[in-house]
């Protein structure tokens, strides 16, 4: 079962809320094997195990599926809502694109239907919500993928290493969130280690105390740098791949600027605009 479908001139994303719940049980595990065939084929990875993709698929508060017009996935990404004090948190938890569909549109498209579809959920949950107190929330070990959500969101840090002094407050207990959703999940459990001058949490992708496999592994020990000289060279400086080490990032959420980065990044599908969305 799912929430709504955007629906693309070539591939449709469906959007399903509380995938554990709402997924069709029977389908679950052809879901798992195809999302997680995807993965280690856009990695380049096989350690990639089907336990972690299941982990993404279910245990999130949002899961979009990319797929192409024959019904073969193309992308997946999901994004959990969290609280923390005043503040929700649409928290970005993972996302896949295939080869094929990388610099096709696909990834920056999810951007803002992440958002969209976080913020309506949380107005769900919350009736007396304060959209001033929606962040949009990360965790990377990817400078392309930092540097793109800091430049169409605003996060921070930013990279000259800039933080806000109200994201500077809520940045420890978003980190800590993440790091006690992993201890749910991991064998092995390295002590919370999270510095609020840099964001960085370290040995947040270390998994086990050989280290066998982190997100430096997903990338076969080549880190895709971005374009952008001063986000490699703030992450070259505080992050230590080997280690597992992650930056954390938060920024605020800005209806407009949503907007526009909806119709910016349907630009980018070669002017595919949305031709309607259906609800489930």
């Amino acid at each position: 079962m799912n929430n709504g479908c955007y629906n693309f001139e070539d591939f449709n994303i469906e959007i399903i809320n509380d995938p554990k719940v709402n997924i069709d049980k029977s389908s679950i595990e052809d879901l798992i094997l195809e999302c997680t065939n995807l993965s280690r084929d856009s990695f380049g990875c096989l350690g990639i195990s089907k336990e972690l993709i299941k982990r993404h698929l279910l245990e999130t508060s949002i899961l979009m599926i990319g797929k192409d017009l024959l019904g073969k996935i193309i992308g997946f990404c999901s994004t959990k809502i969290v609280k923390i004090e005043n503040f929700h948190i649409v928290y970005f938890q993972c996302v896949v694109v295939s080869n094929r569909y990388k610099k096709n549109g696909l990834y920056n498209i999810f951007i803002p239907l992440r958002i969209i579809e976080g913020v309506k959920l949380i107005k769900k949950i919350d009736s007396i919500f304060d959209k001033n107190n929606i962040l949009i929330g990360g965790r990377t070990q990817n400078p392309v993928a930092f540097r793109v959500v800091n430049k169409l969101i605003g996060s921070f840090p930013t990279p000259n290493g800039f933080i806000d002094e109200r994201i500077r407050h809520i940045g420890k207990s978003f980190a800590k969130s993440i790091y006690d959703d992993d201890c749910k999940h991991n064998d092995y459990v390295h002590p919370f280690d999270f510095n609020e001058e840099t964001f960085i949490a370290k040995s947040a992708y270390k998994t086990s105390s050989n280290n066998q496999m982190n997100e430096v592994d997903l990338y076969n020990s080549n880190i895709p740098f971005s374009n952008d000289y001063n986000v490699n060279n703030y992450m070259k400086e505080n992050i230590n791949w080997k280690n597992g080490d992650a930056i954390i990032s938060l920024g605020y959420y800005n209806s407009d600027k949503i907007k526009n980065l909806l119709k910016n990044s349907e630009k980018t599908i070669l002017n595919r605009c949305v031709i309607n969305f259906k609800k489930g």
